[in-house]
C-alpha cells in the first residue's frame, strides 16, 4: 500500500508541476497534495521537506501560511516536518510542566 502512496504522490508532484502554468491555480493543489502525501509516505521526503524548511525561511513561512487553510488530517504532514516543533511545543507548554 504504501508503494501505491509514494507512486500517486510522485503522480500528483508531476501533474501538478506540469499544471502550474496553466492560468488555473490547480495546480498549487495538486503539488500540495502530492507532497502531504509523498511526506507521510516517505521518511526520506520527509527528513528532506524538514531541512529545506529549516534552511529555507520563505518555504517554512509559506508552508505555514496554507496550514491554516488546510483540513486537519492534510495539515498533519507538514505539521510533523515543522522544524521549529519541539521548540514551540516547550514554548506553548511553558516551564511548569518539565517533566
Amino acid at each position: 500500500m504504501r508503494l501505491v502512496g509514494e507512486i500517486l504522490a510522485w503522480l500528483l508532484l508531476a501533474v501538478g508541476l506540469v499544471w502550474m502554468v496553466l492560468p488555473t491555480p490547480f495546480g498549487f493543489v495538486l503539488v500540495g497534495l502530492g507532497l502531504a502525501l509523498l511526506i507521510s509516505t516517505n521518511r526520506r521526503a520527509a527528513k528532506w521537506f524538514r531541512r529545506l524548511r529549516a534552511r529555507v525561511r520563505t518555504v517554512d513561512k509559506t508552508v505555514r501560511e496554507a496550514e491554516k487553510h488546510l483540513p486537519k488530517e492534510a495539515r498533519r504532514p507538514f505539521e510533523e516536518t515543522d522544524p521549529d516543533k519541539e521548540a514551540r511545543q516547550k514554548k506553548e507548554d511553558g516551564p511548569d510542566s518539565a517533566p
